[in-house]
């Protein structure tokens, strides 16, 4: 509005009353147009393939700070990124947005303003039948400013990778979580705070070092009806999808409890099996036969260290095994054949 009183202003010092007539209207079409790309800008979206790119981006686009179509930060061939601080203006991306293949980006600082991503977020890529991560990322510090994502999170190849710190802000996501070939990988802490009913698959595939799969979204994730998961590869703790299940507990987190494995024999079975469960206070003591969606099929109290359970009723698949007392949760799988 000031620049606009300022142009008129300026323009009445050198036309006419009738002249300004027939302008002023376009000098406020020009200035409405003017203001209406302030925010928004790029439908086509933008690749930046070196640290030029980055830096001259607040330059030619001093007033963007939504761009309407995707954004790819590296490319097929390495770059020379080893900042995106000139990306600070950035609060939302109409499109997807793919980071990939910097092999100098220590870190996501730049994009902290960034709340919305309408599309996949893709961290790495799949060339040439092999990974290709941003080898330097330890963790996604920078995107703490990031809400929600209306498409999948995708996390390929990172090597150095260690955690997803950065993501705990992250709330809403639309689509799938896949989570793959990160080398160093040992915790998917920083996205616990995604609402599990907005996922809609979760694969976690061959991560080496990955031990710790039992975080808040994951384990509610595991509870859900209507689940498809792909865990495997992983180190152990997070090898399958059972082993997530009972470090989950199925949801059983509260403080003060304890997760012990239990003693099951034949396993598997088809018939009776022998449950031990040694340290067992035995005073509100609960056994529960429980699937992997964490619906309860058989629950009983319980007195003794062992315990023997007809489960030929249940059908061939696998399940877990949770006996809980006043003071711990303990798990096992259970394999009926």
């Amino acid at each position: 509005i000031a620049i606009l009183i300022a142009v008129i202003i300026r323009a009445k010092m050198f036309l006419t009353t009738t002249a300004m007539k027939k302008v002023i209207p376009s000098i406020i079409l020009i200035c409405f147009l003017l203001h209406a790309n302030a925010q928004s800008c790029l439908p086509g979206g933008i690749a930046f393939n070196c640290q030029a790119q980055i830096d001259s981006f607040s330059i030619l686009y001093p007033n963007c700070s939504e761009i309407e179509g995707c954004v790819t930060i590296g490319c097929g061939a390495g770059t020379d990124i080893i900042n995106l601080d000139c990306l600070r203006q950035l609060t939302s991306i109409g499109s997807f947005l793919h980071i990939y293949r910097n092999d100098s980006l220590p870190d996501l600082y730049g994009l902290n303003k960034l709340k919305h991503i309408h599309g996949d977020l893709i961290i790495g890529t799949v060339l040439y039948g092999g990974y290709w991560g941003n080898n330097s990322l330890t963790d996604l510090s920078g995107l703490e400013g990031l809400d929600s994502i209306y498409g999948r999170v995708v996390i390929l190849g990172n090597e150095k990778l260690e955690n997803f710190n950065g993501l705990e802000n992250l709330r809403y996501i639309e689509g799938a979580i896949s989570i793959q070939a990160n080398g160093s990988l040992t915790s998917l802490a920083g996205l616990e705070n995604i609402a599990s009913g907005a996922i809609t698959e979760l694969y976690i595939i061959n991560n080496c070092c990955l031990s710790t799969c039992d975080i808040q979204s994951v384990c509610e994730y595991l509870q859900g009806p209507d689940i498809n998961v792909s865990i495997h590869g992983n180190a152990e703790g997070c090898f399958s999808p059972e082993e997530a299940a009972m470090a989950c507990g199925l949801g059983l987190n509260e403080k003060g409890i304890s997760k012990k494995y239990l003693k099951i024999y034949p396993n598997p079975s088809s018939s009776q099996i022998t449950i031990v469960a040694p340290t067992a206070s035995y005073k509100h003591t609960t056994l529960t036969i429980i699937k992997l969606n964490g619906q309860q099929l058989i629950t009983r109290q319980i007195t003794e260290q062992q315990t023997v359970l007809d489960v030929s009723g249940l059908p061939q698949g696998i399940y877990i095994v949770q006996v809980r007392d006043n003071n711990q949760v303990m798990v096992q799988k259970l394999v009926v054949k």
